[in-house]
């Protein structure tokens, strides 16, 4: 789910997981494994934020990897707790040209990430999770709303 755009200054240091509590949602444009800002062109004349969500299902306790790519400034929040920030990204996408170690205990689990628009040139972002090979049925599973 992408966000509706919110005008302020796109300096990550001020974002705050509140930001994205009490704003409209909408399906990003998903041609995986990108999810895209589904207005991006029409946002031209506009610096902002924007916020990506989605939320997991984890069966079991499990260390792995978020794998994922973007180019526009952004803030990662895993379970409402910045994890992760880059304030010099640039295009284009690459996707699991981060990884981000994590470890999940059973139970839900929400990923936001805010994205700087910079005058409609950001695209999106690319997620995934990544483990080693013999645990990926033990992968959390994304809930689809």
């Amino acid at each position: 789910m992408v966000s509706a755009p919110l005008l302020i200054d796109e300096n990550m240091a001020n974002v705050t997981y509140k930001m994205c509590r009490n704003l409209a949602y909408a399906p990003a444009h998903n041609a995986p494994p990108f999810n895209c800002f589904p207005d991006r062109v029409a946002q031209i004349q506009n610096k902002g934020i924007r916020f990506f969500k989605t939320s997991y299902k984890a069966d079991f306790d499990l260390d792995f990897n978020l794998a994922f790519g973007y180019d526009g400034n952004i803030k990662m929040f895993v379970d409402g707790q910045a994890v992760f920030t880059d304030e010099k990204a640039r295009n284009p996408i690459i996707p699991a040209s981060h990884l981000l170690k994590q470890h999940w205990k059973k139970g839900i689990h929400e990923i936001v990430i805010a994205q700087a628009m910079n005058y409609g040139c950001t695209w999106g972002v690319s997620l995934a999770l990544e483990c080693a090979p013999k645990l990926r049925d033990k992968l959390p599973q994304e809930i689809v709303d």
